[in-house]
């Protein structure tokens, strides 16, 4: 079975919300306005919960309380609102995953941190669009999720041999499958109509100078990826201060010089992505996180 096939497979198992759906059908006819987002969205009660609390969380930083979603709409505009509406609903599908498999909480944590960093590197990078790297970011391992749900036995297999990093663990699934996480997280997303510009560079995070569509974008996921991969969220907050430890980190050959950054402004910018993630994760999942 392809990657494509599974993805189809499942995607009424593992579906956007009709609300996503809606929001983004929306914002793609080039006369909608605010009143008519705020109309559709307000009638989510848990949705637009979700919006303001991400929206004042320390993540966007804005000097006064954001109370009503039309002020939250005005403010950051139609694409980031796009981009939350797609993260707060996607992070309620994935329920009920084998324990034994994974620890959802430092699962979503890590993503959380690696769409952070993804869209602080885009901005670094000075990328337009930089909060579909936040949703690129966030959902760049969710073809894992599927292997667990579908493949759980031969997904512990790949877990006992001790493979750590996420190329020996991609490569040893496409020896069992013929197609790895990236690639089943990209035809996902395809399916549930997002756009090429955030599933091309998930396809392509673990080669991404290969990426046949926009090298720079697929970089900077690869790079989130890594670092994010790398960050062990009960050790990441020592003595008081944050320390993503970055230096750590194995990136593909020629990716840093690729994208003209030091290792140097990866710490600065690592460190002040793990800074926001536990409150930016706080506020996607409805529970909250218990990591430290």
């Amino acid at each position: 079975m392809s990657a494509t096939a599974l993805a189809q497979k499942v995607k009424t198992i593992f579906s956007l919300p009709e609300i996503v759906l809606q929001v983004s059908e929306l914002l793609r006819q080039p006369e909608s306005s605010l009143a008519e987002l705020e109309e559709l969205i307000i009638h989510d009660p848990g949705l637009t919960a979700s919006i303001l609390k991400v929206v004042n969380s320390s993540f966007y930083g804005f000097p006064g309380k954001i109370d009503t979603l039309s002020k939250a709409i005005s403010i950051i505009g139609f694409r980031e609102l796009n981009a939350l509406v797609i993260s707060t609903s996607v992070v309620g599908q994935f329920k009920n995953m084998p324990p034994e498999l994974v620890d959802m909480d430092t699962f979503w944590y890590q993503s959380v941190v690696r769409g952070v960093l993804a869209k602080k590197l885009a901005l670094h990078c000075k990328r337009d669009n930089s909060e579909r790297f936040f949703v690129a970011g966030l959902l760049s391992c969710i073809g894992k999720l599927i292997l667990f749900t579908q493949y759980p036995e031969q997904s512990a297999d790949i877990l006992r041999t001790g493979k750590q990093n996420d190329a020996e663990i991609a490569a040893a699934e496409r020896g069992l499958f013929g197609f790895d996480y990236a690639e089943l997280s990209a035809a996902l997303l395809n399916q549930w109509k997002l756009p090429q510009e955030i599933w091309g560079s998930i396809a392509y995070q673990l080669k991404p100078l290969d990426s046949p569509i926009d090298k720079t974008d697929a970089c900077i996921l690869h790079v989130a990826s890594v670092t994010s991969n790398i960050i062990e969220p009960w050790g990441s907050y020592q003595n008081g201060a944050f320390n993503a430890q970055t230096k750590q980190a194995v990136f593909n050959p020629g990716v840093l010089e690729y994208l003209q950054l030091s290792t140097v402004e990866l710490d600065l910018i690592s460190n002040d992505a793990v800074l926001h993630a536990m409150e930016v994760t706080n506020t996607l999942l409805p529970h909250g996180v218990s990591i430290y």
